[in-house]
Parts: structure tokens; C-alpha cells; sequence
């Protein structure tokens, strides 16, 4: 015989010639112009390292290999590829694995990356020496460090530029934030997760873009950026937040902070009327993996107006006030309007015709009733700059 493996050997490990590959087989059979190889395959080219326990090619220095029955493909300074076959073409650059039922599974222990899916492929530089990238294709699972966990129809490993990118997402991290969005983006390098496009309890109209800087296991801290909405529940009932372009969620002290565009404000929107403000900072607490909203300050050019009675939510009210800080104590009811430096706090009730300008209000609710108290120096009337600065306001 005249062919490249004319010279096989059963008993020890055969060394087989290959232009791409180093190939080691304990058997290798040849057969209509096709090499069978069995045993422990092992191969080796540039940064891959690929085992199986059955593999075949042409006998063409530059054929493509494939691999059967547990692959095994080890990547210089990366992780670990393990699936049931694999396709290796250095002509094209590339090398794609299939799950044949079983997933294709990714391993990397410095990356602390775990990802699985029903195929995955590699690409590899010009000269086959370097990891360009790789591919995972339907049903891709992922889980990563800090307790985050991924699912979408694609994703794609960059290797330096150190980011792994979901097409059509849901992320979860540790139960506790659960999104689904157009395109996440993991960098392994600043430990950072970026979403894009995200539908969860935070809802934007347009663009959301969500970082989780440092995140770990018990305490990421979460900025997220663009048209944001959010809903959650007060004791005056169900309240939506609007117009924020920045929210902060510090998990290590259980704070969430709302900031709108510059010269812009956050809207806050109850059954029972509106707040505007220029920041809103929120108080948390978790009990038994319960979350309760312990304290919300407004902060910045504040102004709520009532327009529905809390005791009876059927009755319209006309009650306005202007602050400059409100603390909203949630567990004891109580709300505290504080003005800026040498200024006073006003509010104003048409309907009862009640004007109050004081160094502070308190509004106490407590077994279905509302008391209203001033603090410090108290007027039941305000002043000629006070209701040019009410009227500016609320156009009253």
C-alpha cells in the first residue's frame, strides 16, 4: 500500500501524520480511502487538545476529523468543551460540536463558567494558533459566578475582549433580579453583566441598559440606565415611578436610588395622586426572602398632590404641597415634609381652604385616621412670595 497510513500498528499508540493535527490513536484501521480510529484518540493542534474514543478522517494531509463518543477538547488558557461528536475542519478554521441528545457543555474554572447547549462552535485564527471566539446555539443555558444564572437562543464567547453575549435572555441572579431581555453581555473581566432591551418589574419603554458591577453572592450592586419604570407597592396602594434614567440597587445596604436626565424629575404615581421629585432614594429590608419597603425619601424640588382621600379613595381631594425632603416612613406611617435651608414647607388644602407654611409638616396615619401636624414656627397663612412660589408651582 502507498497511502499516507499505510503503516498502522494494533498493539501501542499510533502516531498519525496530518498537516493540522498531531494524531495519536491506540487503533487505526484504513478503509476505502477513509481512516477509522479507535481506542484513546488523542489530538493536538495549536491552542486545542481534543480526546475521543473513536474518530475518522480521509486520508488527505488536510481533511477534516471527526470525533464520537465522549469528545473531550481542552483550549490553552481556557476552559473545557465535553459532547458526543465533533467536527475539526483547520481549512475553514473552525470546529463545531453536537449533542446528540446529551449537551454540548462548556467548563471554565478560572471563569468560574459553566455553559450548555444543543451545539457550539469554534473559531480559530488564520493559522489555526489562537481562539477567535465561539458559538452556542439553541437551548443555551449558562451560569456564571455571583450566582447568575442564564438562558437564550445564542450566545458568543469573545476571548479578549473577555465578554460572553446572549441573544433573547432571561437572567436571573440569585432569585433576586429576573429579567428578560433582547442582548446580555457578561464581561469575565471587570465582572460586570450588561443587559439591553429588559422586561422584568423594572420596565423601560425604550432602552435599558442594566450593569451589575462587582457582582458576588451576597451583596451586587445594580445600575441600571435609560427610560426606566418602576412598580412596586406602598402602603397607600400600588405606585409606579417614571421618567428615572439612573437606578442604583445596593443589595449590601438595601437601597434603591432614582435619578432622572439632568434638570429633569422622577414621578411617582399613586391611587391617591402624584409626587414629583428630583431624586427618590428607597429602604429595604429582607426577611425570609420577603422584600418590604421600609423608608422612601424624595429629595429636590419636591411636590405632591393629593387628589383622592386616604381614608375613602371614592373621594376627591385638592391638596398640594411643596418640600424639599419627604421621608415616608412605611412601617410607622408617618410622612415628614422638610424644606431647603431658610425656606418653609407649604401645603395648602383648597377644599377645606387650610394654608400651612411651617419648618416641617408631619402627616401621621394611624387606625384609619389622618393628622396633620406643623413643627417648629407656624402659619396658617402664607405670605405674598409664599403663594407666588405655590402658584408657580402648581399653576394655581
Amino acid at each position: 500500500m502507498n497511502s499516507l497510513f499505510s503503516l498502522l500498528f494494533l498493539a501501542s499508540t499510533t502516531i498519525l501524520p496530518h498537516d493540522s493535527f498531531i494524531i495519536e490513536a491506540d487503533k487505526a484501521v484504513s478503509a476505502n480511502e477513509n481512516l477509522q480510529l479507535s481506542g484513546h484518540v488523542k489530538i493536538q493542534s495549536g491552542p486545542l487538545t481534543a480526546e475521543s474514543e473513536e474518530a475518522s478522517c480521509s486520508q488527505d494531509k488536510q481533511s477534516p476529523l471527526f470525533l464520537n463518543v465522549d469528545v473531550r477538547l481542552f483550549i490553552e488558557n481556557y476552559g473545557q468543551i465535553n459532547c458526543a461528536s465533533a467536527f475539526l475542519d483547520p481549512s475553514q478554521h473552525i470546529a463545531q460540536f453536537n449533542s446528540l441528545g446529551s449537551p454540548v457543555i462548556y467548563k471554565d474554572v478560572k471563569l468560574d463558567l459553566y455553559v450548555e447547549a444543543s451545539q457550539m462552535s469554534l473559531f480559530l485564527s488564520d493559522n489555526n494558533q489562537k481562539l477567535k471566539s465561539f458559538t452556542a446555539h439553541k437551548d443555551v443555558k449558562a451560569l456564571w459566578k455571583y450566582g447568575l444564572s442564564c438562558e437564550g437562543e445564542e450566545a458568543f464567547f469573545h476571548p479578549e475582549n473577555h465578554t460572553l453575549t446572549f441573544l433573547r435572555a432571561h437572567i436571573i441572579a440569585k432569585d433576586k433580579l429576573d429579567m428578560i431581555c433582547q442582548r446580555a453581555l457578561l464581561d469575565t473581566k471587570t465582572h460586570s453583566v450588561s443587559l439591553e432591551h429588559v422586561a422584568g418589574f423594572l420596565q423601560a419603554s425604550e432602552n435599558l441598559h442594566v450593569i451589575a458591577d462587582h457582582l458576588h453572592y451576597l451583596a451586587p450592586l445594580i445600575t441600571l440606565t435609560g427610560n426606566v419604570s418602576l412598580n412596586m407597592q406602598l402602603t397607600a396602594g400600588e405606585a409606579t415611578l417614571s421618567a428615572i434614567h439612573t437606578c442604583v440597587v445596593n443589595e449590601a445596604l438595601h437601597t434603591i436610588q432614582l435619578h432622572p436626565l439632568p434638570s429633569s424629575h422622577i414621578f411617582l404615581k399613586t391611587p391617591y395622586g402624584t409626587v414629583k421629585a428630583d431624586n427618590i432614594d428607597l429602604l429595604y429590608e429582607e426577611t425570609d426572602g420577603e422584600y418590604k419597603l421600609q423608608n422612601l425619601v424624595l429629595k429636590g424640588a419636591v411636590e405632591l398632590a393629593n387628589t383622592f382621600s386616604f381614608k375613602d379613595p371614592e373621594t376627591p381631594v385638592n391638596r398640594y404641597a411643596i418640600a424639599h425632603i419627604v421621608e415616608v416612613d412605611c412601617f410607622d406611617k408617618i410622612m415628614t415634609l422638610k424644606p431647603l435651608k431658610n425656606q418653609r414647607v407649604l401645603f395648602l388644602d383648597e377644599g377645606k381652604k387650610v394654608q400651612v407654611s411651617a419648618d416641617a409638616i408631619a402627616v401621621c396615619y394611624k387606625d384609619g385616621q389622618e393628622e396633620i401636624s406643623g413643627k417648629g414656627a407656624v402659619r396658617m397663612l402664607f405670605t405674598d412670595s409664599e403663594l407666588l412660589r405655590f402658584s408657580e408651582r402648581f399653576h394655581k
